[in-house]
């Protein structure tokens, strides 16, 4: 006989959750911002992805981990992510060179490698640009109370709007 028919009629068909059994899958799993955050840039074609901070002060540095982690958990090929916000000037050319020759990849696929970068926001490092202006597609992130929308707008601009593949919006860090 069917478990499912064994079973009480009270008690319920799924245990509801212990907040130590919703600590544990927490440890398993990104955030959910993070998990569809992943789905949403898969809909592009990439194989390297720039996440691009649009103001003076903001990170993309925690956005990229975040990213890769749900990737290398979600995806059928490795995820790698480099945080490139203090690279010196050679090895920027290298890595624009590196970019230049990667295949890009389709939305899905087997053994798929995808490079996640995250830059110093290009209005003041420069150097970040060509690394955008190389990949398949750039993330713009944007803080909540702090990004200006002129800084949001000259991101665009020097990176080239056509380059984006979304934004994402970061709450104000405390503190």
């Amino acid at each position: 006989m069917s478990p499912l028919l064994q079973r009480e009629p009270a008690q319920p068909l799924v245990a509801a959750p212990t907040p130590a059994l919703a600590e544990e899958a927490e440890g398993l799993l990104p955030a959910i911002d993070a998990q569809q955050l992943w789905f949403r840039v898969r809909l592009h074609e990439w194989s390297s992805l720039v996440v691009v901070p649009a103001g003076a002060g903001t990170s993309a540095t925690e956005v990229a981990s975040k990213l890769g982690e749900a990737g290398r958990l979600l995806s059928e090929g490795p995820v790698t992510v480099l945080h490139a916000e203090s690279m010196e000037l050679g090895a920027i050319a290298d890595l624009v060179v590196e970019l230049s020759h990667r295949p890009k990849v389709g939305k899905s696929g087997p053994d798929q490698q995808r490079a996640i970068i995250s830059i110093a926001p290009v209005l003041t490092n420069p150097l970040g640009t060509g690394i955008a202006q190389s990949a398949d597609g750039a993330l713009l992130c944007v803080e909540l109370q702090k990004t200006t929308l002129a800084d949001a707008k000259a991101t665009l601009d020097l990176v080239g709007r056509e380059r984006f593949v979304g934004s994402v919006l970061l709450r104000p860090r405390k503190g």
